[in-house]
């Protein structure tokens, strides 16, 4: 059964409740020693339980990727200009289960890239966005294009600083490698020395 049809199977309550066992396994989803098959199926039998459906875990985990879709994208229209303020039918679990994860709630979004029409407009990590001003006479675009540059190029620094880095250790991780191959031969040696004696 596709995950679009389980939209309508749901109610409200069933909806609310799979939120409510969603929070109290939270933790253990976030783990990796857990198999969400298994938590998947713990909350659609005990939904089944308490309400009387017959959901497959399937069908609950469907149901919870289409909130999590819808709500991601009520966020993301909420943080778009020339918006309407909308009401979002679970806004406050969600807030309470996903509002701090950066993949909902980006603490940065690079929406200008080059080619696009606002392309003289730049957003860094470190100054907070903010909505496009129109230039005062004494700005220049250089002036914009460079602090661009120079986040661009923080970030070339960064990636040769990285690989740099990934380098030496695998060059370290080679070198005790050979090390230890060369203990085994000599051990390996010595045995074979010792045998024929």
């Amino acid at each position: 059964m596709s995950t679009e049809s389980c939209r309508s199977l749901f109610n409200r309550q069933q909806t609310l409740m799979l939120l409510d066992l969603y929070s109290d396994r939270k933790h253990r989803f976030e783990s990796a020693s857990y198999k969400k098959k298994l938590l998947w199926e713990e909350i659609a039998k005990e939904i089944n339980e308490r309400l009387d459906t017959t959901f497959n875990s399937q069908q609950v985990e469907g149901r919870w990727k289409n909130i999590v879709a819808a709500y991601k994208r009520h966020k993301k229209d909420q943080n778009t200009s020339g918006r309407d303020k909308k009401d979002f039918e679970y806004e406050t679990q969600m807030n309470e289960l996903l509002g701090k994860r950066h993949d909902v709630v980006p603490v940065c979004v690079i929406a200008n890239l080059p080619g696009r029409p606002d392309e003289d407009q730049s957003v860094t990590l470190d100054e907070p966005a903010t909505p496009p001003s129109t230039p005062s006479p004494s700005s220049s675009k250089g002036r914009k294009r460079k602090r661009h540059a120079s986040g661009a190029s923080s970030v070339l620094d960064f990636l040769k600083e990285y690989t740099e880095v990934q380098k030496k250790n695998k060059e370290e991780k080679r070198k005790e490698v050979k090390e230890m191959h060369e203990e085994k031969m000599s051990l390996f040696k010595q045995m074979i020395d010792a045998m024929k004696k």
